[in-house]
């Protein structure tokens, strides 16, 4: 699955059982609670509700995200990261245009993702980054 926010939505799935290949479709995405990932100095969403019509269904699956990969980083988070979201956990349904449905579970996937806009930086890299930091007496804590 590859989501890159400029309005290009690609996917793969290939159905082991069926033995079957959906290269194409219409996929909506729709995201549940938010969690912090230091490498990309921003908010993903912990779940994504993935719904998929295919030419024989709809698959429509939750997946919890587990990790997260970013590319491309090097000693500071680029304006806009690709990142691959790493699911440990994809369950749902396929249900198939004549009614039958199929329960999936035990599933894992990956998507790339491309920051579509920058996050603002609510928490200080202070709080979570591990470099020590050295300060004089001189120095005072910066206020707003």
């Amino acid at each position: 699955m590859y989501d890159m926010r400029l309005g290009m939505k690609d996917f793969s799935i290939y159905d082991l059982e069926a033995k079957k290949h959906y290269p194409e479709g219409n996929m909506e995405i729709n995201h549940e609670d938010w969690i912090f990932i230091r490498e990309l100095d921003g908010f993903v969403p912990e779940y994504y509700n993935i719904e998929i019509e295919v030419e024989d269904g709809v698959y429509e699956v939750r997946a919890h995200t587990c990790n997260v990969r970013t590319w491309g980083v090097t000693f500071q988070v680029p304006d806009n990261p690709v990142a691959t979201l790493l699911f440990d956990n994809v369950e749902g349904k396929f249900t198939y245009k004549d009614g039958r449905i199929k329960e999936l579970t035990g599933g894992r996937g990956v998507m790339s993702i491309r920051q579509w806009h920058q996050y603002p930086n609510i928490l200080p890299r202070e709080l979570y980054q591990d470099d020590e930091t050295r300060t004089t007496d001189n120095e005072k804590f910066d206020t707003l």
